[in-house]
């Protein structure tokens, strides 16, 4: 038995601490997600590129200082894509500065008008900055998050991945994964006050195939107790992240307790149609999240190839 600031507890084989009278499913649930199973897509040059120069572009149309309407359009890849939408949007950026109802928050700018709070750290009306951007080099699609909180589950995910890769290869028969990735979407709810922009995989036989796949790695984490029983059944929307508000950083970099959207209207008019290409799915890797290899991209744990993904 331990005592932590006169609190009686223990503390179990994992390290985790554990008030009495607490229930196992509780302190689990109070514990954040440390790994998960990801499709990484960073490893693709041309596709890096691009989300390279998508965050660059809309960096560039998103600065405090206001730039002449046709400065630098007629050489966005975007607007040759899609010409017509280049002078949609505007309107929806034309309102003021964003704010949100005081729920006994207080902002950095002083007391600017009752009940209303008004964030100066964001450097665009939009909503949009560069914290809000996903890193390029960790593109991915994400299939299963865990929370591994102890070596030993762990080792016991990196054990489950490996045992599936010849499930994933006979699902797949031996044949290489091919998606074509799409233009943009939100997760949900109004483009004006969005969370989480996304590239959308475009629905085929090839992505059929890829959940297929998916399902057989869930299916065995699952049956090896590790994934949290209110993640047990949910539905699997492939998808690669663009932009979440839950990596927004203010002054100093610190963490803003409340999620500010962000205005994805012109966005989705440039790049709802957006091409990306098409890319083969190489492998599947156990990430760790916040930890990252030389190479920029999640530090694995442990991988397992897809079938060759080189074309005949």
């Amino acid at each position: 038995m331990e005592a932590s600031n006169g609190t009686t507890g223990l503390k179990n084989g994992a390290g985790v601490w554990k008030p009495k009278h607490m229930s196992r499913d509780v302190v689990q649930s109070k514990l954040q997600y440390t790994h998960f199973i990801s499709l990484p897509l960073a490893t693709h040059p041309d596709l890096l590129e691009q989300v390279e120069k998508f965050q660059e572009r809309i960096l560039a149309r998103n600065q405090p200082s206001k730039a002449s309407p046709s400065s630098g359009r007629n050489s966005d890849p975007a607007d040759r894509q899609k010409s017509e939408v280049a002078d949609k949007g505007k309107a929806a950026l034309t309102g003021d500065e964003f704010k949100f109802k005081d729920r006994g928050l207080r902002g950095f700018g002083g007391d600017r008008g009752k009940g209303v709070v008004e964030v100066e750290m964001i450097p665009h009306k939009s909503g949009i900055d560069k914290s809000i951007f996903v890193k390029p080099r960790t593109f991915h699609m994400t299939v299963l998050m865990l929370k591994l909180w102890n070596e030993e589950r762990v080792q016991q995910a990196a054990a489950v991945l490996k045992k599936t890769q010849a499930a994933v290869h006979d699902i797949l028969e031996g044949r290489p994964v091919i998606l074509e990735f799409r233009g943009v979407e939100i997760m949900r709810g109004n483009p004006n006050e969005a969370h989480v922009l996304y590239a959308r995989v475009e629905d085929s036989a090839e992505k059929t195939r890829l959940l297929q796949a998916c399902r057989v790695l869930i299916d065995a984490y699952v049956e090896s107790g590790l994934v949290m029983e209110k993640d047990i059944g949910q539905g699997l929307k492939l998808h690669a992240t663009l932009m979440n508000t839950t990596h927004r950083t203010v002054k100093n970099n610190n963490r803003f307790g409340k999620r500010i959207p962000f205005n994805a209207t012109e966005i989705l008019e440039q790049y709802g149609e957006w091409r990306w290409g098409e890319f083969g799915i190489q492998e599947a890797h156990l990430s760790q999240r916040s930890v990252y290899g030389e190479n920029g991209y999640y530090h694995c744990v442990r991988s397992i190839p897809f079938p060759s993904h080189s074309r005949a």
